[in-house]
């Protein structure tokens, strides 16, 4: 069966045309064999029980005086057919009365069975009667090759039908399945051609209005439906190639503008770096001089507000650094590096503990053998920050508590900071990222507002983020997220 499947459906119709013709043929061939066998012995046995008939109703006076040598002669005349082999009488006691030839065995001595055929013979066993009294019974053997030579030439003439029929149904199978396998054979080329030229406003010609025809008509559908498609594509395309090319002159456009803002804000950090500082540090001096030389002069308000000026320079400096630092993150080139953060968390602290309030205690709690893959420059630089948050922000608590754990995901690594200090109203955590935004006065926490805008800028340039969630005098959590590869 797979055999045929794999046909072209060229020689599949011709197998299938020969299959049923040879079916056909066969079946017809068979029929009529056995029929002419049928009808040749029929009419075989027929003429001979006519002859045994005839013989036998001469017999029945020599069987009756039993007188033998005119039983031979009534056998003698069975001497005329030309197929007989030989003939006995056996008497009404069914004992061997008179012969005719010698036959070598009497097949039957089963006095009820008429006719045998065995071999190339036909054995007769007939009752002689009259009136329905038995007088005894006639045994012919006759020969049935002649029969048998009319067989095999009607086999032989049915054979070379069979042949003749055959190959005529071949050259037939040919000649119509070219009806159906051609057109089908045309389209496939068609196919083939289309594929290779892609050119799809072709159309086959359709050649008649039948299955195959419908097939042709659904075939053009199908190629007008891909031409409307490719042209669309084409439009398609074309529109893309147009929205590239403008895409790319806005790219140059937004590049030129952005090389100069760049430089802009290069001139802005030199500016701010230099002269901005220059006037700060001038206020500061002559406040300072102000106060060394000419405390003498100044009341108490005075001194105080001196010392306000002086203060306030010293902040507006913090701030200026801050900002400094915060713009030339974005400028940073990254170095990825594997950055054991439980030692670097725990350097950081002891820092803390060492240059600003070393009489704190603190519960602080690391997780051990934490590890993240990350620019480890701006990640000190943050987790500066975000320490330095919880430290600062725990100042007031009677048992304050920072911990430092990581988990893990197949795409992302996340730091969790999470202490007991002031905490923060979720109604305003919008501004928790934003520079220069602050939750609490300087008179509470000292700060610039730019501390969290750094930490949130850092993860950003690392392709990550962070996000918080806190009460008010119930501690703060944050989430920093970082990708497994940055």
């Amino acid at each position: 069966m797979k055999v045929f499947q794999d046909l072209s459906i060229k020689h599949k119709l011709i197998v299938i045309v020969v299959s049923v013709s040879l079916l056909s043929v066969l079946t017809l061939l068979t029929y009529t064999t056995f029929y002419e066998i049928k009808r040749i012995r029929a009419e075989l046995s027929s003429n001979s029980l006519q002859i045994a008939e005839t013989v036998g109703s001469y017999a029945i006076p020599d069987l009756t005086f039993g007188d033998r040598n005119a039983a031979i002669k009534t056998l003698n005349t069975l001497r005329g057919l030309p197929n007989l082999i030989s003939a006995a009488l056996f008497n009404k006691n069914r004992e061997l009365f008179a012969r005719y030839g010698q036959p070598d065995k009497i097949l039957t001595r089963d006095f009820s069975q008429r006719i045998i055929f065995k071999s190339d013979t036909l054995h007769i066993m007939h009752p002689i009667s009259d009136n329905d009294r038995i007088y005894g019974y006639l045994y012919m053997q006759l020969s049935t090759r002649e029969q048998d030579r009319k067989i095999l030439h009607s086999m032989f003439v049915g054979t070379i039908l069979f042949i003749t029929i055959m190959l005529f149904s071949f050259l037939m199978a040919i000649k119509l399945q070219a009806l159906i396998s051609l057109p089908i054979l045309k389209l496939t080329d068609f196919a083939k051609h289309v594929q290779t030229s892609h050119n799809f406003n072709q159309r086959i010609e359709k050649t008649s209005n039948d299955e195959i025809g419908d097939l042709y008509t659904q075939f053009n559908q199908l190629m007008k439906s891909i031409e409307e498609g490719q042209i669309q594509r084409d439009q398609v395309e074309l529109k893309l190639k147009e929205a590239k090319s403008e895409l790319e002159l806005r790219v140059k456009y937004r590049t030129r503008e952005l090389e100069i803002a760049l430089g802009e804000l290069e001139t802005f950090s030199y500016s701010v770096s230099h002269d901005l500082r220059s006037p700060l540090r001038s206020i500061d001096g002559f406040s300072r001089i102000l106060l060394e030389d000419y405390s003498d002069c100044l009341d108490d308000d005075g001194k105080g507000y001196l010392h306000r000026v002086c203060n306030a320079t010293t902040r507006m400096g913090s701030i200026i650094d801050d900002i400094l630092l915060l713009s030339q993150i974005s400028r940073a080139d990254l170095n990825i590096v594997d950055i054991n953060l439980t030692e670097l968390c725990s350097q950081i602290l002891e820092r803390f503990h060492d240059q600003k309030e070393n009489n704190r205690s603190i519960n602080v709690t690391i997780q051990a053998d934490m590890h993240i893959k990350a620019d480890k420059k701006l990640i000190m630089l943050a987790f500066e920050n975000m320490i330095g948050n919880a430290w600062k922000y725990t100042r007031y608590q009677a048992s304050p508590t920072i911990e430092i754990s990581k988990t893990e995901t197949d795409a992302a690594q996340v730091i969790i900071i999470k202490d007991n200090g002031a905490g923060f109203d979720m109604q305003y955590s919008n501004k928790l990222f934003a520079p220069l935004q602050r939750l609490h006065t300087d008179s509470q926490f000292e700060g610039t507002g730019i501390g969290l805008a750094t930490v949130h800028r850092v993860l950003t340039k690392h392709g990550g983020s962070i996000r918080a969630e806190g009460k008010v005098d119930q501690g703060a959590c944050f989430w920093l997220t970082l990708p497994t590869s940055p």
